[in-house]
């Protein structure tokens, strides 16, 4: 049933998009607030107004397949629900257990996960519903603030440690520890994390004012990205364009794939200690998205197959997340299938570009 919600979501916004677009929204945290750019970084407008809906000090955004915005607030002991449309506030979304100092939140398995910074710092886990389910993971991680899976669906979680000891933790599917991940205790206070699509880990050091890299098996590869002041949300642009928060210059940084380094993002509105960036990107319009529907023989299963005709004139494909970001897939352009085992179930962005230069895009459903 909940896929069916998620698939009814995704063709609403398929067939009432006429044209591909990109939304950017990062907190004013500063000021309780949240704001929206474009795709190039032009303010757009104040999202979510001061203190809407008593959002105090918020932390992260979720975009919850039903079509509203998920915020979590630092002060706030509940995630709470705003229109993803106009911004406005539509009350509290989770229930059932007091959250104590709510940081990143994921969705995940029809299931949003969230990192406590204080009381028992364990992780917990909601339904789409709101309904609490269970403190996920069997110890808490003290000040824990990023979260990521790696392809083995193993858990990872960073904790600031007052700024001086950070590192990442290592849990099973089960939500049981197994250790403090390769060297990351050389991290001085860790904020988000993620995983590359080449299986390395990227780590923020907002004490250290980098970014670090470290490979599958934990080992520190270098300081990927340096010189930015206090490190603390992320986002990738369709394009493969990283944007970083630099909590402590009241900024975004755009850099490329690479970690080069290509200027300042935002362009307009007040922005003061942003801490979290979420990419929002609809579907292009309906002539090419029957278009890309008539490219594959299904848009729903673990496996997509190309239609036997079409196979031949894609040139190259890439998968995208609901954050925007790129992932990984196994592509036998021989046969025309994309193979996404090692993906979690939900909506994904597919982008193709034919031999003539056409690029086409519409969502795939991974079951």
């Amino acid at each position: 049933m909940k896929n069916l919600l998620l698939l009814g979501f995704a063709l609403c916004t398929i067939l009432t998009s006429q044209s591909q677009e990109v939304l950017v929204f990062a907190s004013d945290r500063a000021n309780n607030a949240v704001n929206k750019y474009d795709e190039n970084g032009n303010f757009l407008e104040v999202y979510i107004p001061s203190n809407s809906g008593g959002l105090s000090n918020p932390q992260d955004l979720v975009f919850h397949p039903d079509g509203t915005v998920l915020i979590s607030g630092f002060f706030n002991d509940a995630i709470l629900r705003y229109d993803f449309e106009t911004g406005d506030y539509l009350g509290t979304f989770s229930n059932g257990y007091a959250i104590q100092g709510a940081t990143r939140m994921e969705l995940r398995d029809d299931l949003i996960y969230v990192l406590q910074w204080n009381s028992n710092y364990k992780v917990l886990r909601f339904d789409l519903d709101g309904n609490f389910v269970d403190e996920y993971t069997n110890v808490g991680v003290f000040q824990s603030i990023g979260i990521d899976w790696d392809a083995d669906n193993n858990l990872y979680i960073s904790t600031y440690g007052n700024g001086t000891s950070g590192n990442v933790q290592r849990f099973d599917q089960n939500g049981d520890i197994i250790d403090i991940f390769g060297d990351t205790n050389m991290i001085q206070g860790a904020t988000n994390i993620w995983f590359t699509e080449n299986g390395d880990l990227w780590a923020m050091d907002y004490n250290g004012n980098r970014i670090m890299r470290f490979d599958a098996d934990g080992n520190h590869i270098d300081d990927v990205i340096t010189g930015v002041a206090n490190p603390e949300g992320f986002a990738y642009l369709p394009d493969g364009n990283l944007l970083v928060s630099e909590r402590g210059a009241d900024k975004i940084t755009l850099f490329d794939p690479a970690g080069n380094n290509l200027g300042r993002w935002d362009n307009g509105g007040n922005l003061s200690q942003p801490n979290f960036i979420r990419v929002w990107q609809s579907s292009l319009g309906v002539t090419d998205i029957l278009a890309f529907g008539e490219l594959f023989q299904n848009t729903i299963g673990t496996n997509f197959r190309l239609a036997s005709d079409k196979a031949a004139l894609v040139h190259s494909l890439a998968l995208y997340d609901l954050s925007g970001r790129k992932v990984a897939v196994d592509w036998d352009a021989e046969r025309g299938v994309i193979q996404t085992a090692g993906l979690n179930q939900g909506l994904y962005l597919a982008q193709v570009k034919l031999s003539d230069g056409q690029l086409l895009s519409g969502k795939l459903l991974r079951r």
